[in-house]
């Protein structure tokens, strides 16, 4: 185990447009360890924040394995010792895809263990350590469609992150419980505009303006909000009024109609 002054953050997704941006504003106070499954772009992401002279340790890891996440906690400890925090940004979706009724079990199935089981892999690997330490800061990432009235067509997808939602809050009730000092944080990203759909000619400044944030905000948010110990981490105000809607329909009984959501080309609906 390697003692360091240093404090340690575990970036899983890196290779996205979210995770790589989170490294990179990190990269300038914290040792990291950027894992992806893509692990030719977190190698290329290590490299280059290393040249800035960062400390990173780039992983290769399918999240949906929790051999492969147990290895990665494993691997971590023992090259660093303990963990700070822990910032899960992966999550997939079909986009928009068939009726509930008629959605692949196969993309249920997909989904599910990516963006649920991904996400329970991490928890079940990364919590023991924090409470080893009773130290430590737990980041999942939800999306705007579990907080406001569900679009049709999203089944899976919402579902997934619905269930992200969940397992967040109840891990921070059980942590709470026994007396842990270990925080937990929900991402609610909204749409995240990404550099290539910026320099795309079909997707214009006021659309990606209109629909998305770009990942370096969303970023500096995310990191000032773990600063101010935020539970639920709205990237944007837009997303607060839609929980708020979804809540007052809840109260009155009420499945609001949801609200009208156009994305550009290659914009990840979070």
């Amino acid at each position: 185990m390697v003692a360091h002054p240093r404090k340690l953050a575990v970036v899983i997704g890196a290779a996205g447009a979210l995770g790589s941006a989170v490294a990179a504003r990190l990269a300038p106070d914290m040792r990291l360890v950027a894992a992806d499954l893509d692990g030719a772009k977190v190698a290329q992401l290590a490299s280059d924040l290393s040249a800035n002279g960062a400390e990173v340790m780039p992983a290769q890891l399918d999240l949906s394995k929790s051999a492969d996440v147990q290895g990665l906690a494993d691997r971590v400890v023992e090259r660093f010792g303990p963990v700070d925090l822990v910032c899960n940004t992966v999550g997939i979706s079909t986009n928009a895809g068939d009726r509930t009724w008629a959605v692949p079990l196969e993309d249920w199935e997909r989904i599910m263990a990516v963006n649920f089981w991904g996400a329970l892999n991490v928890i079940r690997s990364f919590v023991p350590l924090l409470l080893a330490n009773n130290h430590g800061h737990i980041l999942n990432t939800a999306s705007t469609t579990a907080f406001s009235a569900p679009m049709s067509r999203f089944s899976a997808y919402i579902t997934s992150k619905h269930a992200v939602v969940s397992v967040s809050e109840v891990l921070q009730q059980d942590l709470r419980a026994v007396g842990s000092r270990v925080r937990v944080s929900v991402i609610i990203p909204g749409a995240i505009g990404s550099t290539d759909a910026a320099a795309r000619p079909e997707i214009s400044a006021s659309d990606l303006a209109r629909h998305a944030t770009r990942p370096e905000e969303l970023a500096e948010r995310i990191v000032d909000a773990v600063d101010t110990d935020n539970f639920y981490i709205f990237c944007r105000d837009e997303d607060v009024t839609l929980a708020r809607s979804r809540l007052a329909g809840i109260v009155s009984r009420v499945l609001p109609q949801p609200p009208p959501l156009v994305l550009p080309t290659a914009v990840d609906p979070k």
